[in-house]
């Protein structure tokens, strides 16, 4: 079953102004999620874990977090709810939920053109987290 479709993929090069390089890596992660079998698809876990050092990769990660992160809040009523988030992300993109929920952590904290859409809090016993 599909998890990720071309109108997806169109919506996030034009939401986040993705240049060709990324909107590249989105394809080919996008791809390895779709074929990917089992529960945990390595083309994107491996990121999540060790990070990359081509640029374009990770802004690729970034778009598909913040997009279908907003995209479970809004069809699952997660509004502010962190973990339950993570893990509605973590089922779609076939990666761990931790690791998720740190990424979209760090992109909270940088007011990029990914950030600026993501509010978090997990300080003092909150579960917070807001993607518009």
């Amino acid at each position: 079953m599909k998890a990720i479709y071309a109108k997806d993929i169109k919506a996030m090069v034009k939401k986040f102004n993705l240049t060709d390089d990324e909107s590249e890596y989105l394809y080919g992660i996008a791809e390895a999620i779709n074929k990917e079998r089992t529960e945990i698809c390595e083309d994107i876990q491996s990121v999540l874990l060790y990070g990359s050092m081509i640029d374009e990769k990770r802004s690729a990660i970034r778009a598909l977090l913040v997009y279908f992160g907003a995209k479970a809040q809004k069809e699952n009523d997660l509004r502010m709810k962190l973990d339950k988030t993570t893990w509605a992300i973590a089922k779609v993109l076939k990666c761990g939920s931790y690791q998720v929920m740190q990424w979209l952590k760090g992109i909270a904290i940088n007011k990029d053109r990914f950030g600026k859409f993501v509010e978090c809090s997990d300080t003092f016993g909150l579960n917070y987290l807001e993607i518009a």
